[in-house]
């Protein structure tokens, strides 16, 4: 009598597989880098696979959770118990000795973490080397994150401040409508950086906010559908030096093409 096999139970998590997708889309841009490709592609090829995971994880947390993952700003974004719970990261950064620049535990949120794993390179465009003379003088490498936001995507705690109330403030997926119009997450300036919330104007009467120009003059952004994409920005106004002062945000001229196109991807009017 032939003795049966036994039964093998799968202890393959969902951390587990966005781990093992995140490692082989890593895998697929190292080949590409090492087959020929310049530094600066390599940068655009591992900033995309960074933001695809962050894009995949977003879609199901929404789809397990029923709701988005929070999105704070300002005080909230200091990592109190509250926000942990509920957003997708935490830490304010600036271009002093503040520790959330380099505390990559406040990427490690409740709300997010296990759709993310470990791995906190996710949250870091390589283009992204910027470091102020003090911080070099500290000996800093990086700083921990290059990605923001939309401000007008997750619930925030506040329905007040930074939104404009005859705008859809997004707080389920099944509300994102148009999703492959509605950005997620991109780069932001360096100058700009702060909470890991990108405030946007949708009126298009300014820029609160600064999106990154790393990339031949543009940004990479995730869109609500899951799919990532790069785009250039047409006003020289909108690409920036890095100067390591605080942005102050400014009011472009009339019908600038950048604040347009970047309002009309925010939100929709109610």
């Amino acid at each position: 009598m032939e003795t049966p096999l036994p039964t093998l139970r799968s202890a393959f998590t969902r951390a587990d597989f966005m781990a093992l997708l995140g490692s082989v889309s890593l895998l697929a841009v190292l080949f590409i880098t090492s087959a020929g490709t310049t530094r600066r592609g390599s940068q655009v090829l591992v900033c995309r696979n960074n933001l695809q995971r962050l894009a995949d994880a977003w879609l199901v947390y929404a789809g397990d959770s029923k709701l988005l993952v929070g999105n704070v700003n300002g005080g909230a974004a200091s990592s109190t118990a509250p926000a942990k719970a509920t957003t997708w990261a935490t830490g304010v950064l600036d271009w002093v000795s503040t520790m959330d620049n380099t505390n990559t535990a406040k990427l490690q949120t409740a709300a997010f973490a296990r759709y993310i794993g470990p791995d906190v390179s996710v949250f870091k465009c390589p283009s992204d080397a910027y470091l102020s003379p003090t911080q070099r003088k500290l000996g800093w490498v990086r700083r921990v994150r290059t990605y923001s936001m939309n401000a007008y995507v997750g619930p925030s705690g506040v329905e007040e401040g930074p939104f404009d109330s005859s705008f859809i403030h997004f707080q389920s997926l099944a509300q994102v409508t148009p999703p492959g119009e509605i950005f997620v997450f991109t780069e932001e300036h360096p100058d700009s950086m702060n909470d890991p919330m990108l405030i946007i104007s949708p009126r298009a009467t300014q820029f609160i906010d600064l999106p990154a120009s790393f990339h031949s003059r543009g940004a990479n952004f995730t869109f609500a559908d899951g799919h990532v994409e790069g785009h250039r920005w047409a006003s020289a106004s909108t690409v920036l030096p890095v100067r390591y002062v605080s942005y102050g945000g400014f009011a472009p001229q009339r019908g600038d093409p950048d604040l347009l196109w970047l309002g009309a991807h925010a939100s929709r009017p109610k």
